[in-house]
């Protein structure tokens, strides 16, 4: 997703919260893009905090250690052979420890989930597209780390025809 830092919502929190693409009222999608955090591509999600009744964004850990699959000796034999003749081979060449994540390692409910702390007096933005195709903005704001508000909007220049801002017409309008 680029240089952009994920956020997942949690789906009770995009259904508790009305979450709705301003456009045609369906509940948005549960993965988001902001630049506000570190923009170095790390994952977050906002929940529902598990003793309190109030939202929350988390930083999500490494995958566990249980969702770690090495290679087969016939998997290491198989990979490496692909690659025998090839200049990629010291690249690509697998050894016993090798291995990989499964899938259902990433997904949230199975990594650790690190409390971001105090996010004092903060909005952060968060960016995502409908089904609709309608790009939409979602601004929390944030004080002492808890969600206070959420609001739904359509960036303006999402109205501008291309035509207009190509010619740099937007001003004229």
């Amino acid at each position: 997703m680029g240089m952009f830092d994920e956020i997942i919502v949690s789906e009770d929190v995009l259904k508790e919260q009305n979450i709705k693409c301003p456009e045609c009222g369906k509940i948005l999608p549960s993965k988001f893009q902001t630049k506000c955090l570190d923009s170095t591509m790390d994952e977050y999600v906002l929940k529902r905090a598990d003793n309190l009744n109030v939202v929350k964004l988390y930083s999500l850990g490494p995958p566990d250690e249980k969702y770690w699959k090495e290679y087969t000796s016939e998997e290491i034999e198989s990979i490496n052979g692909e690659y025998s003749n090839s200049a990629w081979s010291n690249f690509f060449q697998k050894k016993p420890g090798d291995g990989y994540y499964l899938p259902e390692a990433y997904f949230p409910e199975n990594r650790r989930h690190r409390d971001m702390g105090e996010l004092p007096h903060m909005i952060l933005k968060m960016y995502t597209s409908c089904e609709c195709k309608q790009f939409v903005h979602v601004n929390l704001k944030f004080t002492d780390g808890i969600v206070l508000d959420i609001k739904t909007v359509i960036p303006e220049w999402n109205n501008l025809d291309a035509k207009s801002v190509i010619c740099g017409e937007e001003n004229e309008k």
